[in-house]
């Protein structure tokens, strides 16, 4: 499941490969003790954990750390939760 704070609203992601990417990106960043004061415009909630994605920062938090996340992959992240706003109306 992924929470928009920004509307308050939330969404499943049921595209396989948006699915795979989320996942990978979760699973496989390396999470640090150093954290951002931007604020959180998502949550997912995967595998009993939420993580937080903060677009000011290009960060995903866990708990209290923090994973920086490429430009390109915070893109495809943006695109994701785009075509899942779209979908509500």
């Amino acid at each position: 499941d992924v929470k928009s704070f920004g509307t308050n609203n939330t969404f499943k992601i049921s595209e396989k490969a948006d699915v795979d990417f989320i996942t990978n990106l979760l699973k496989h960043s390396k999470y640090i003790d150093e954290t951002c004061d931007g604020i959180v415009d998502y949550a997912i909630t995967y595998d009993d954990y939420t993580y937080d994605v903060l677009i000011s920062c290009s960060e995903i938090r866990k708990g209290n750390k923090q994973a920086k996340i490429s430009d390109k992959d915070m893109a495809e992240l943006e695109r994701i939760f785009d075509i899942l706003h779209w979908n509500l109306y």
